[in-house]
């Protein structure tokens, strides 16, 4: 049982060590993102293909029908 009881002293000392320290959340600095030109072409193919390949009627896969003799 020492392993048990070792587990629960090391909860509560992780425990004490969280409330004696304050939490302040670290400031995070908000850049404007800046595209390129390239990149901004890009995106707006690759939203043209997904919208385009949307529209088309999804068609199954069907063999041809043989002709009963």
């Amino acid at each position: 049982m020492k392993t048990r009881e070792h587990n629960v002293y090391n909860a509560v000392q992780m425990r004490t060590l969280f409330e004696s320290t304050p939490f302040e959340p670290t400031p995070f600095e908000q850049r404007p993102t800046r595209k390129c030109k390239s990149d901004e072409k890009l995106d707006f193919e690759l939203l043209s293909q997904e919208t385009d390949s949307s529209k088309q009627k999804t068609t199954r896969n069907i063999r041809p029908k043989r002709r009963r003799q």
